[in-house]
């Protein structure tokens, strides 16, 4: 462990810090403004077969991939997000000392067969995504884009970010394996050996592109721990409990008969209601349900 690797992992961990706390703080502020919604107590259960549906549609992206070539870019780069948590801790052992692997795991072929395919999942999903934003752009004349009055700064914001993350994943594990620091056998990481054999040796360089990959993700962190608003960010953690508290538990579409008005948490009774203290639907922003106030994030 040198110098540079005790500066990087410091930084990092500084950053980290705050990143961390940051978001703390505009999670704890946005629960609370969530909870400003009128009350709904038809989305609390039954627990069991709304964490069956949640489950099956985000493994199994039962919306998404309806759009098809979309839907499996963003499963990719989804299943990325969600798989690689532990591929970020050892980025923190990486920076201190660049031979670091995850104990008990670390040298597992599995595990290697596991970041090798999410890895290069993300980094094909994101372009895949890319392209197609490129292509459906607004300022093509010729057709109407759905990405028209979008915020195109955000959306290329969260896609570098996705890119940079895969990218850090991809070439850290070719450098190390260049460098002599991890031996998976082929099957298990076939691409990784084949960067490895062109890709530079170098410790101090794993320990670079470890904290870059960390600092990446803490831009992110930081990012929309400022921007409390940014849907097309906050979507990666929200897009959860959106799904689990949706209107039927077993993930029915919200179609058929229309469901009871309700005012105040409660289903109204035209014949007794009272035109002074019930609400009848949703006039100003107050009148939401607390689903309602989560749906907007």
């Amino acid at each position: 462990m040198g110098a540079l690797q005790i500066a990087l992992g410091l930084i990092c961990v500084a950053v980290t810090v705050v990143a961390v706390a940051m978001l703390a703080r505009t999670v704890i502020q946005m629960v609370r403004t969530v909870r400003l919604g009128q009350p709904d107590s038809t989305r609390n259960g039954p627990i069991g077969v709304r964490v069956v549906t949640t489950v099956r549609e985000v493994l199994g992206h039962t919306r998404m991939l309806k759009w098809t070539k979309v839907g499996i870019a963003h499963w990719f780069v989804m299943m990325g997000f969600l798989g690689m948590l532990l591929v970020v801790a050892e980025a923190y052992g990486e920076v201190f000392q660049p031979s670091f692997e995850l104990p008990l795991i670390g040298e597992w072929a599995p595990w290697h067969l596991w970041v090798e395919v999410l890895g290069w999942a993300t980094v094909v999903g994101i372009l895949t995504l890319i392209v197609i934003r490129q292509f459906h752009h607004p300022r093509r004349s010729d057709r109407q884009s759905r990405f028209a009055g979008s915020h195109m700064g955000r959306a290329y914001f969260i896609e570098g970010i996705v890119l940079v993350e895969g990218l850090g994943v991809v070439c850290i594990r070719a450098v190390k394996h260049a460098a002599g620091l991890i031996h998976p056998p082929v099957w298990a990481a076939p691409l990784t050996h084949a960067l490895g054999a062109v890709a530079p040796s170098g410790t101090t360089l794993i320990s670079v592109l470890a904290a870059i990959k960390i600092l990446s993700g803490m831009a992110f962190i930081v990012a929309i721990s400022l921007n409390m608003t940014m849907g097309v960010a906050w979507h990666r953690f929200t897009a959860f409990f959106n799904i689990y508290f949706k209107r039927n538990a077993d993930g029915a579409v919200a179609l058929g008969p229309a469901k009871p008005m309700m005012s105040g948490g409660k289903p109204l009774n035209f014949e007794e209601a009272d035109p002074d203290t019930d609400t009848f639907g949703a006039g100003k922003i107050e009148d939401f349900t607390w689903k309602g106030w989560l749906d907007f994030t």
